[in-house]
């Protein structure tokens, strides 16, 4: 990231997917934060975990596999293919708090693109050096 920042381009993460219960504590989430800006991430993107049927019953199988304790709160907590929305609202409260003491947005900015030169040849391929 920081190659591409330095190289005049946009970077950031995004934060995909919070998996509830696993990966969504105020540590874990601080922690990437502020080792995405400490590699000069320009933004951070959250979205909360999306279990659409198919995918739903994959997880809830690796559920039972690999953390069978959460499987009932999962199953309460995922009533459609997204978490209940207080939960959801409420973590990303506390993902957007963090993102601003980091002083990071939560969108990718618009990337102001560097201007060319004009003797440039038209046949040339641009191509980065790392």
């Amino acid at each position: 990231m920081e190659q591409l920042v330095n190289h005049g381009l946009t970077a950031g993460i995004f934060i995909a997917p919070i998996l509830p219960r696993l990966t969504d504590s105020t540590d874990q989430l601080k922690g990437l934060v502020r080792e995405a800006k400490a590699h000069q991430a320009m933004y951070a993107v959250p979205s909360v975990l999306r279990l659409k049927p198919g995918v739903k019953a994959w997880y809830y199988k690796t559920l039972e596999t690999c953390a069978p304790d959460l499987l009932t709160a999962y199953t309460n907590q995922y009533q459609s293919a997204y978490p209940s929305h207080p939960y959801v609202e409420a973590l990303m409260n506390r993902v957007y708090s963090i993102l601003e003491a980091y002083d990071l947005p939560a969108h990718v900015p618009e990337h102001k693109r560097p201007q060319l030169s004009e003797s440039r040849d038209q046949d040339e391929q641009l191509a980065f050096g790392f």
